[in-house]
C-alpha cells in the first residue's frame, strides 16, 4: 500500500509540475535596449511608453520584458550596442537607434530588414506616417531598417526684445546669409553687451555636424552628397562658404568666446544668456523651449512663449524655397541576431499604434511625432505646446543626413574640420584637410572635388 501510495504521490507531484513547466517555457522574454539620457529609470518617458503598450498588449501574459536602459552619452550607447549586436547571446531583441546610426548599422549587417513585415501593416501604408520621416530608415540597399517614431527641426531661437532694441524689429527674419550677417552686425553695433548668435557645442562629433555645419551647408547649391555620382563632396564652394560663415562670426566677435564655444557647458551659457536678454539668437532644435524654459526646467523663463521666436535658417541666397532645416530622430529597430524577431516586430507595431503612449513620449521629450497621433486622448496637450505646429511646418524644407553607411565617418571628419575653423584654421586649409581625411577613411574613389 505504501508503495502504491508513493507512486501515486510521485505521479501527482509530476502532474502538478507540468503546468508550471509549460508556463515557464511559454513566457518569452523580449529585451529592449534604449537611451535613458537622464537616468530616470521608471520615470523615463520611453520606459513609460513601453509599459503603457505592454499593459494593454494582448500577448502580455505570454511575454516578459527585459528593459536595458543605457545612460551616459548616445555615442556610448552606439558603441555598446554594436558590440552586443554581434552575438546572438548578447543581442537585444529591440533597439532604439538614432536614425543616422541605423543606416551604418544596417550596412554592417546588425539590423533586420523590416520591409516584408511593414508591407502588411496598415499604419505603415495608409498615410499615417510622414513620408519624409520614412526616408530616415532606408538603407543603401533600399531596405527599411526601422520604424521612425520621433523627429525634429532646427532653426534660430531669437529673443524678440533684443531684436527690437537693436532696431531690427521683433518680426525680423533674414532671407539669406547676407541678411543674417547684417542683422548680427547690427545687434553687435547697437547692443555691445549682447552676443548676437550662439551655436550648439562645437567639439561634439556628430552633434556638431548635424546641429551646426549641415544646417548651413544643406542651404548651399552644393550640399554634402552627390546622389547621381555616388560621391561625397569634400571640396565645394558651398563647403568653403559654410566654413567662412563660421569664421566670420568668430573673427568679428558675433558669437561667444572660443573657450565657451568648445566647452561642454556651452548650451547652458546659451540658454542663460538668451533668457537674460544677453543673447540675440541661438542655433538650436525644436525641442529647446519645451525642455529648457518651461516651468520647473533648468532655465525656467516666465513668459518665454511671448519673448521667444523660432524662425527658419535661410538658404545661402534665398534659393530653393528660401529656407532649410535639418532633421534627425530615433527609430525602433530589430537586431539581426535577435532570437525573437517575429514577436519583436509585433510589439514594435503595437508600440507605434499606441498613439497615447507615443504622444506622451513626444510631449515629455519635446520632439515631433513621425506619425499621425491626432486620435490620442492626450493630443491636445501635444498641440498646446508652444512652437509645435510652427516647428512641424519647418519639415516642408527639411533635409535628412545622407542615408549612406559611410556618413558617420564623414560626419566625424566634418566636425573636426569645423572645430579647426572655429579655433583659427583658415576655411581653405580646413577643407583641404577634410578632403584628405575623408579620402583616407572611405577611399578617394568615393569622394569628389567641385573646386580646387
Amino acid at each position: 500500500m505504501k508503495k502504491v501510495l508513493s507512486v501515486f504521490l510521485c505521479l501527482t507531484l509530476l502532474v502538478s509540475m507540468v503546468p508550471l513547466a509549460f508556463a515557464q517555457e511559454e513566457k518569452t522574454t523580449l529585451s529592449i535596449m534604449y537611451w535613458d539620457a537622464t537616468d530616470e529609470k521608471e520615470n523615463d518617458d520611453f520606459y513609460w511608453w513601453v509599459m503603457h503598450t505592454y499593459e494593454n498588449w494582448e500577448k502580455k501574459d505570454q511575454v516578459a520584458l527585459e528593459m536595458l536602459p543605457q545612460t551616459g552619452s548616445s555615442n556610448d550607447m552606439f558603441t555598446k550596442a554594436n558590440l552586443m549586436m554581434q552575438s546572438e547571446e548578447t543581442s537585444p531583441d529591440i533597439y532604439m537607434d538614432d536614425s543616422f546610426q541605423a543606416v551604418a548599422d544596417s550596412a554592417a549587417g546588425y539590423l533586420m530588414d523590416l520591409s516584408d513585415v511593414l508591407a502588411g501593416w496598415n499604419s505603415w501604408n495608409n498615410g499615417s506616417f510622414y513620408e519624409a520621416a520614412k526616408s530616415m530608415v532606408i538603407g543603401e540597399d533600399g531596405g527599411v531598417y526601422g520604424i521612425p517614431f520621433e523627429t525634429d527641426a532646427r532653426g534660430l531661437w531669437v529673443n524678440t526684445q533684443v531684436l527690437a532694441d537693436a532696431g531690427l524689429g521683433a518680426e525680423w527674419a533674414p532671407k539669406s546669409w547676407e541678411e543674417l550677417l547684417t542683422g548680427l552686425r547690427q545687434i553687435k553695433a547697437q547692443l555691445p553687451d549682447v552676443i548676437p548668435i550662439w551655436y550648439k557645442p562645437i567639439a561634439n562629433s556628430e552633434g556638431t555636424t548635424v546641429n551646426n555645419l549641415l544646417l548651413f551647408l544643406m542651404g548651399t547649391p552644393d550640399g554634402l552628397y552627390d546622389w547621381e555620382a555616388g560621391k561625397w563632396n569634400v571640396k565645394s564652394q558651398g563647403l568653403l562658404d559654410t566654413f567662412t560663415f563660421y569664421e566670420t562670426t568668430v573673427k568679428e566677435g558675433l558669437t561667444g568666446t572660443l573657450s565657451e564655444l568648445v566647452s561642454s557647458s556651452t548650451e547652458s551659457y546659451a540658454y542663460q544668456y538668451l533668457r537674460d536678454g544677453k543673447l540675440g539668437m541661438f542655433v538650436g532644435g525644436s525641442w529647446v523651449a519645451g525642455s529648457q524654459f518651461v516651468k520647473g526646467a533648468s532655465f525656467e523663463w516666465e513668459g518665454y512663449e511671448n519673448a521667444l521666436k523660432f524662425i527658419p535658417v535661410p538658404t545661402q541666397f534665398g534659393q530653393d524655397g528660401g529656407y532649410v532645416t535639418v532633421s534627425g530622430g530615433y527609430a525602433l529597430t530589430i537586431p539581426e541576431k535577435s532570437d525573437a524577431k517575429e514577436l519583436a516586430a509585433e510589439f514594435l507595431m503595437a508600440m507605434m499604434d499606441d498613439v497615447e503612449g507615443l504622444c506622451h513620449r513626444t510631449i515629455r521629450n519635446g520632439s515631433l511625432a513621425c506619425r499621425a497621433i491626432n486620435e490620442a486622448p492626450n493630443y491636445n496637450e501635444y498641440t498646446s505646446r508652444p512652437y509645435v505646429e510652427l516647428a512641424t511646418s519647418f519639415l516642408e524644407w527639411t533635409k535628412y543626413r545622407p542615408q549612406i553607411g559611410a556618413y558617420s565617418t564623414v560626419s566625424s571628419c566634418l566636425s573636426t574640420a569645423l572645430e579647426m575653423v572655429v579655433t583659427g584654421t583658415s576655411p581653405k586649409d580646413a577643407m583641404n584637410d577634410l578632403a584628405r581625411d575623408v579620402a583616407n577613411a572611405i577611399g578617394e574613389e568615393n569622394t569628389q572635388s567641385l573646386i580646387e
